[in-house]
């Protein structure tokens, strides 16, 4: 799996190394990188992810990847969260177990992995931590009243 990760990693992340060498006002010299070169461990390139793409909503879940990618990897510098799922239903039809169940992945869960991901950085003084959400949550889509 992890390869595969890599490979599609590689693959979409290549084009914009172009672009970041094009900056002038880069605040560091960045030169492009092949697909092959992004997916390949190296001097240039040490692995720095590994995907985790299990359904982590409970406390205890989410403690139990964040040790397992630590244990792994030593530390988390980097923590996207993008997971994301949705119920198509009117107001009136949305379960009560469908919004919560939303708002567990959602917005919980992100909440969650970052808390759990912030103390290492915070003693390191150095990490990021991404969230990736939905367009519809601004701009709004029938029948998807949970991200309105």
């Amino acid at each position: 799996m992890r390869e595969a990760y890599a490979e599609a990693m590689g693959k979409l992340f290549a084009p914009f190394t172009k672009v970041a060498a094009g900056n002038r006002y880069s605040a560091a010299a960045v030169k492009p990188m092949s697909a092959q070169e992004i997916a390949t461990p190296g001097e240039r390139n040490r692995m720095i992810c590994d995907p985790y793409p299990l359904k982590l909503v409970s406390r205890d879940q989410v403690n139990q990847a964040v040790a397992s990618v630590r244990g792994a990897w030593g530390r988390i510098d980097i923590m996207v969260a993008a997971a994301g799922i949705d119920s198509w239903a009117s107001a009136w039809e949305l379960t009560d177990a469908q919004w919560q169940t939303m708002i567990d992945v959602n917005l919980t869960a992100g909440f969650r992995l970052a808390r759990a991901a912030i103390k290492g950085m915070m003693k390191r003084r150095y990490g990021r931590i991404i969230g990736i959400t939905s367009v519809v949550g601004v701009t709004g889509n029938p029948g998807q009243a949970n991200y309105a």
